[in-house]
């Protein structure tokens, strides 16, 4: 759908953000909740594109890392890795 598009290419531009300079990625850490929700919806692709785009926030440091882990992230990425185990 038009979207789940929009959805997508505003993750995207998230993810780019978080890959840049410490500062750039905490910029970017307030959407961090969005990007969690997301984690749990129907849409395929919008969770991959969440995924990596928390991935860059929590790898650029120890201290994002726990935010984002504070945030709730850990449990649905758990889900997620769960789902994509019982695929295979």
């Amino acid at each position: 759908t038009k979207n789940a598009d929009l959805q997508m290419q505003a993750i995207w531009c998230l993810t780019n953000i978080a890959s840049g300079t410490t500062e750039q990625t905490k910029q970017v850490v307030p959407a961090c909740p969005v990007l969690i929700q997301a984690l749990s919806g129907t849409n395929a692709r919008i969770k991959e594109h969440a995924v990596w785009a928390l991935g860059n926030i929590a790898g650029d440091s120890e201290d994002l890392r726990n935010t984002v882990i504070q945030m709730g992230a850990f449990l649905p990425l758990c889900k997620i890795m769960q789902a994509a185990a019982k695929k295979k």
